[in-house]
């Protein structure tokens, strides 16, 4: 804090437990770990962590989770749809979701847990990117010829969410389940493994989601004053 160790005797020390009242365990987790070299001493401000917190949590994350859903329930009534053929765009997205697996347990045999997260957020980046560039608002006013291609979109996001929530089981195991479960999941997240990330189409098509409160709502400046 401030450039300094944190001390009692210098009153610098920040109390994780409050950290965790107000904005959650995997938050403080998620920070620690992306922003922290394991083993090595790490800076901690609030700054940075807001930063995190409202770029890679609320924006990113959350923000894909939430729109990818409410897309699922507006046009398919909150059921995984069949998709039709892939397009680039979804290819790409197969690419990176298939290809994480392998990069993450080279950084976990090094113990680079920041490097697997960032991993991981290629990933929704991507889906985030991707929800840009398909513009699923755009094909569904094509009405009927668009419904198998709207179709393909809401399939291909949610298997970017399958996909997401076990690989971050292991580094925010509340935030995965919490995504899982909203997939309409009745199980553990943390019983599937790493390699069901490497096959895509997994998600039964058929199956139920329910979109649910946003994960990580944005830290506004008002609750600092």
């Amino acid at each position: 804090m401030g450039g300094e160790k944190m001390s009692k005797s210098v009153g610098n020390v920040i109390n994780p437990m409050d950290i965790i009242d107000l904005y959650g365990a995997d938050a403080l987790r998620y920070y620690l770990l992306r922003e922290v070299v394991f083993g090595l001493d790490g800076v901690f401000t609030t700054e940075n962590f807001e930063l995190r917190f409202n770029g890679d949590l609320a924006n990113d994350l959350g923000n894909l989770v939430h729109r990818s859903l409410t897309m699922v329930e507006k046009y398919f009534g909150g059921v995984v749809p069949k998709p039709g053929p892939e397009g680039d765009l979804e290819g790409m997205l197969e690419f990176i979701a298939k290809g994480y697996a392998s990069a993450a347990r080279r950084a976990i045999d090094y113990v680079e847990f920041h490097i697997a997260l960032a991993h991981v957020w290629d990933l929704v980046k991507r889906a985030n990117k991707y929800i840009e560039e398909s513009a699923p608002w755009k094909v569904a006013k094509e009405g009927e010829a668009g419904q198998e291609k709207l179709a393909t979109i809401m399939y291909s996001l949610m298997e970017s969410l399958r996909v997401t929530a076990i690989s971050i089981a292991p580094f925010l195991p509340f935030t995965a389940q919490a995504i899982w479960s909203q997939l309409g999941y009745g199980d553990d997240v943390h019983k599937h493994s790493l390699k069901e990330t490497e096959e895509w189409g997994m998600i039964p098509v058929g199956q139920k989601v329910t979109k649910g409160q946003p994960l990580f709502p944005r830290i506004e400046k008002e609750k600092n004053k």
